[in-house]
């Protein structure tokens, strides 16, 4: 009796030691959602997405803005390049906060290629930020700003898009973008 008591034991702990090795084997299928990926570099990844298109909308309204108005009101001005330049911040943390959570290789590549646009962006921010502290803003230099912060922040965002895609996370169409 004892010896089928301890055999029975020693056959539930090695199935237990199986099963277990077998499911740390096995590859992940299916998509981050599928997975249940919902960990923290998970988050990280789309608030980076969601803080680039948050400045580049801050930057486009601002670019209208200059556009039509007669004289930029330098309140104004501020308000709008403060916008940018903290959803440009924002996103260089969260996409930090991305790198020491990935070991994949393809995203560590995009990474790199996103601060580097984010690097950009945040130069044509610090510009826009000092004429800001004009008396008169000069309306063209700060649409050309809008400009080089929109087109750093898009290429941002077409990599984002793409890190995304290749890591099997689904990523909500943006209303711009659904057209």
């Amino acid at each position: 009796m004892k010896s089928l008591v301890l055999g029975s034991v020693a056959l539930l702990v090695f199935s237990v030691i199986a099963a277990s090795m077998a499911t740390a084997a096995a590859p992940a299928v299916g998509t981050a959602k599928a997975r249940g990926d919902y960990s923290p570099g998970a988050y990280w990844r789309q608030s980076g997405g969601r803080s680039i298109r948050h400045a580049r909308d801050y930057s486009r309204g601002y670019q209208s803005y200059a556009r039509h108005a007669p004289t930029i009101t330098p309140q104004i001005a501020r308000q709008e390049a403060a916008g940018v330049g903290q959803n440009i911040a924002a996103a260089q943390k969260q996409f930090a906060e991305v790198r020491k959570t990935t070991t994949d290789a393809a995203a560590l590549e995009s990474l790199t290629l996103i601060d580097q646009q984010l690097v950009a962006a945040a130069k044509a921010h610090a510009l826009m930020h000092e004429m800001c502290k004009m008396e008169t803003i000069d309306g063209a230099a700060m649409m050309q700003c809008c400009k080089d912060v929109d087109a750093a922040l898009t290429k941002a965002l077409a990599e984002h898009e793409k890190m995304m895609k290749q890591l099997g996370i689904e990523e909500p169409a943006a209303a711009d973008d659904a057209k």
